[in-house]
C-alpha cells in the first residue's frame, strides 16, 4: 500500500454548517521543487478513491487549488462537475482556459483577493466566470459594505484566513455567509493508505491509448491488471453510471474522459 498525506479545512456557512472542505496535498515536494502537476493529479487520484475515502461528503463541496498549467492540461476533465471548485489565484488567471472550462459547466473559485490592492480593476471584465470568491477578511471593514451586497448578486463570497471571533464577526455583520481560516477550523492532517499501481500497468495502458487501440481491448486489459481495475472502478463510482461492465463504462465515460483519467495516472506518479 501506497501512503498519501492530505490536509483538508473546513468551510463553514452562516449556521456553522460544514459547507465544504479545501484540500492540499501535503507531500508537495519534488526534487526539492513545487511540482503542481503532480501534486494536484495525485490529490485528485486520493479524493476520487471513495471506496476507500469515505471522508468526502458528497453534498459539500471539494476546493482544489490549481495551476495555469494544470488547467491548461485538461486534466480536470477527468473530474465530476458537481463536487469540485477550483481555486485560481489571482497571479494565475488564464482566461480564455477558464471561460472554456466554465461553459462545460466546471466551477472556479477566485483565490486570495485583497479588497484594498484595486484587484478589481484588474478582473472586473472577467469576473463573472467565476462562482465564488474568496476575500483575505483582514482588508474587509465596513466601507466595503455596498460593494459585497453589490458581488454577492453574482456570486458566493467566502471570507478567507477568518482568524478570531472578532474578525467573524465583522464578516457577519457585512453580510458574507460562507467563512473559512484558523479560528472556523484549522487545517485537518490524515494519511491515508492507497492500492500500490504499479508503473508497468500504467506503462501499458498508456502505450494502447497512444496506439488508438480499441476500447474492447482496453477494457480486456483493464480487466487483466487488478491495480487498473480497482482505480478505475473507484473513479466511476463518481458517476451515475447504471452498468458496471469496465466496457461499458469507459463508453459512458466516452474516450476524452478516460484518456484524461490515463493521464492523472502518468502524472500523479503514484506507481511504485
Amino acid at each position: 500500500m501506497n501512503r498519501c498525506s492530505l490536509s483538508r479545512q473546513l468551510v463553514l456557512d452562516k449556521d456553522l454548517k460544514i459547507f465544504g472542505f479545501e484540500w492540499l496535498f501535503k507531500d508537495l515536494f519534488q526534487d526539492g521543487e513545487v511540482n503542481a502537476r503532480y501534486a494536484t493529479s495525485y490529490l485528485a487520484l486520493a479524493l476520487l478513491n471513495r471506496t476507500k475515502n469515505s471522508f468526502i461528503d458528497e453534498n459539500s463541496k471539494i476546493f482544489l487549488n490549481i495551476d495555469t498549467k494544470f488547467l491548461a492540461s485538461g486534466l480536470i476533465e477527468f473530474l465530476p462537475k458537481d463536487n469540485f471548485v477550483f481555486d485560481i489565484s489571482l497571479d494565475d488567471v488564464e482566461m480564455d482556459v477558464i471561460h472554456h472550462m466554465r461553459s462545460l459547466g466546471y466551477q472556479f473559485s477566485l483565490d486570495n483577493l485583497d479588497f484594498s490592492s484595486g484587484w478589481r480593476k484588474q478582473i472586473s471584465s472577467n469576473i463573472k466566470e467565476f462562482t465564488y470568491l474568496k476575500v483575505i477578511a483582514s482588508t474587509l471593514d465596513e466601507n466595503d459594505m455596498e460593494d459585497i451586497k453589490l458581488l454577492q448578486e453574482s456570486h458566493t463570497i467566502i471570507a478567507h484566513k477568518v482568524e478570531n471571533k472578532t474578525s467573524l464577526e465583522v464578516m457577519k455583520n457585512l453580510g458574507i455567509e460562507h467563512f473559512q481560516g484558523y479560528y472556523i477550523s484549522e487545517p485537518i492532517n490524515m494519511t491515508i493508505e492507497m492500492v500500490e499501481l504499479s508503473k508497468n500497468s500504467v506503462h501499458g495502458i498508456y502505450k494502447l491509448l497512444q496506439a488508438s487501440t480499441s476500447k474492447h481491448e482496453l477494457a480486456e486489459y483493464i480487466e487483466q491488471h487488478e491495480d487498473l481495475k480497482y482505480y478505475f472502478l473507484s473513479y466511476c463510482e463518481n458517476f451515475n453510471f447504471e452498468s458496471d461492465s469496465t466496457y461499458d463504462l469507459i463508453s459512458e465515460l466516452g474516450i476524452t474522459s478516460f484518456s484524461n483519467w490515463v493521464l492523472m495516472l502518468v502524472y500523479s506518479k503514484v506507481a511504485v
